[in-house]
């Protein structure tokens, strides 16, 4: 697989997969326009991943992939970067 940075999506990245960290399927990119892919999500699979993806979550929608998410980018499917988790020490005690 070959690192992605903040390069743009092109039409030869329409089709590709779009898979979570784990290697499922989270959705397919099924266009792209100005450099950013749309991805039309599997929605028994984007749990947890809705912050990957560009605005409201609408099953029957398309959602511009935010390219900072990407890791890399291989023929045939596009990786995502597991979900940042805040280091304990910076959680706030709330009452």
């Amino acid at each position: 697989m070959v690192p992605r940075s903040t390069a743009e999506f092109t039409a030869e990245d329409e089709g590709k997969h779009v898979l979570a960290p784990d290697g499922e399927m989270v959705g397919e990119v099924v266009r792209t326009e100005d450099g950013t892919a749309f991805v039309r999500a599997c929605p028994e699979l984007l749990a947890g991943y809705g912050s990957r993806l560009t605005g409201c979550w609408d099953p029957s929608g398309v959602f511009a992939l935010d390219e900072s998410a990407v890791t890399s980018d291989a023929e045939g499917h596009i990786q995502i970067k597991p979900a940042e988790r805040p280091e304990p020490d910076t959680l706030q005690r709330t009452r």
